[in-house]
């Protein structure tokens, strides 16, 4: 899938889904209902369960923020979140996506 196509892309029980009308990049890592969701940057919102846990990451203007060759700062908290799905998903979602 090309970043202009737009699709969904599941790698294992991980989905990637880009719309290209609206740039939206939508990884969405448990199927669970939203309950908040927190900005981490001005492209970039962690959406969470009503239990706190990671569901979703919705990178807005995606093709601007991918197209730059930079770090992108990612809370500590947040990566823990991240590292403790990894964890709990029986292997299914292992190493960096």
């Amino acid at each position: 899938m090309s970043p202009n196509e737009g699709g969904t892309t599941e790698v294992a029980s991980v989905k990637i889904k880009y719309d290209p009308a609206d740039n939206i990049l939508l990884i969405t890592l448990k199927e669970k209902p939203l309950a908040y969701g927190e900005e981490i940057t001005p492209q970039v919102i962690a959406h969470y369960s009503k239990d706190n846990e990671l569901v979703e990451m919705e990178v807005l203007d995606a093709n601007e923020l991918f197209s730059k060759k930079k770090d992108i700062y990612v809370p500590e908290h947040i990566k823990q979140k991240a590292a403790h799905i990894q964890r709990s998903s029986d292997g299914a979602v292992a190493g960096s996506i």
